[in-house]
């Protein structure tokens, strides 16, 4: 018996939804660590379209 193929890493990256993703990214950038010290998710009225704060 064979299983469902595994998705590639892109491909798992496309299923995220834009709640998932933005949290991807603030926790990805954390992982950079330096420049990056303050880093912040943006949300709400008046964000100009930001998502994440670095």
């Amino acid at each position: 018996m064979q299983g469902a193929p595994l998705l590639t890493a892109k491909q798992y990256l496309y299923t995220y939804s834009d709640v998932q993703w933005k949290e991807f990214t603030v926790e990805w950038v954390r992982a950079l660590g330096h420049p990056y010290v303050l880093v912040t998710r943006v949300a709400g009225a008046g964000d100009r379209g930001a998502d994440v704060a670095a």
